[in-house]
């Protein structure tokens, strides 16, 4: 009998279609996303699994100080360090309703998380404008909340509303307003004096850089 649970042979339709309880690589293709078949990291240990993770550090070996083609294009492997892309990002979120989960962890091993209850990725036309719905719960806190309905910024391309360059100052792309109380693609070390860190304010009510962070999403039942 046909696994009904995978689509053709070599893929998933979601990591909510891969194998429980085993967090791993995965190839899967959302069935309402024009993507082509990709590998992904599938979180499935954490709050029933099923998450599609779209960024992903925890030992600083990737850097993360990208022009905008890598941030659209994506960059790193699933299997280490990785931001997935965010035109992957705008097809998959833009066809389904996803939420999204961030999970950090800090130096000295206290994990917190923030859970929203929708999240979508513009076209690049909109500079893949953030969509977020309602902060659900969870006690790193609201520090996304600044950067919704903000373009993604690179270092070269300034989208803004800062008199300068977030992106030029913290080295990074992010989704900066006038710049930001969160940057998880922020430099990977634990302090800086301008704050140029991978950081979440919420978490300590500060900007110390964190030493794991990971943004992942699961399509939420009809």
């Amino acid at each position: 009998m046909v696994n009904t649970r995978r689509t053709v042979g070599t893929y998933y339709a979601s990591c909510q279609e891969a194998p429980a309880l085993l967090s791993d690589v995965y190839t899967i293709k959302p069935p309402a996303s024009s993507v082509a078949p990709f590998r992904v990291y599938c979180e499935q240990s954490y709050r029933k699994g099923g998450w599609i993770v779209l960024s992903r550090r925890f030992d600083g070996s990737l850097n993360f100080t990208r022009d905008w083609i890598d941030y659209r294009d994506g960059f790193g492997t699933p299997e280490g360090e990785y931001w997935l892309g965010l035109e992957k990002m705008h097809r998959i979120t833009g066809a389904d309703y996803f939420q999204l989960l961030v999970h950090l962890k800090d130096h000295e091993g206290t994990v917190k998380t923030a859970l929203y209850d929708e999240f979508e990725i513009g076209n690049e036309s909109t500079g893949y404008r953030l969509y977020l719905g309602a902060f659900v719960e969870g006690n790193a806190k609201d520090s996304l909340r600044p950067s919704v309905g903000m373009k993604f910024s690179t270092p070269d391309r300034d989208n803004d509303e800062h008199p300068g360059s977030c992106a030029d100052y913290y080295a990074s792309g992010w989704w900066y307003r006038n710049c930001m109380n969160a940057n998880l693609n922020g430099v990977y070390r634990q302090y800086d004096p301008r704050n140029a860190t991978m950081n979440w304010f919420g978490f300590r009510d500060d900007l110390q850089g964190l030493k794991e962070a990971t943004m992942m999403i699961r399509e939420v039942s009809s």
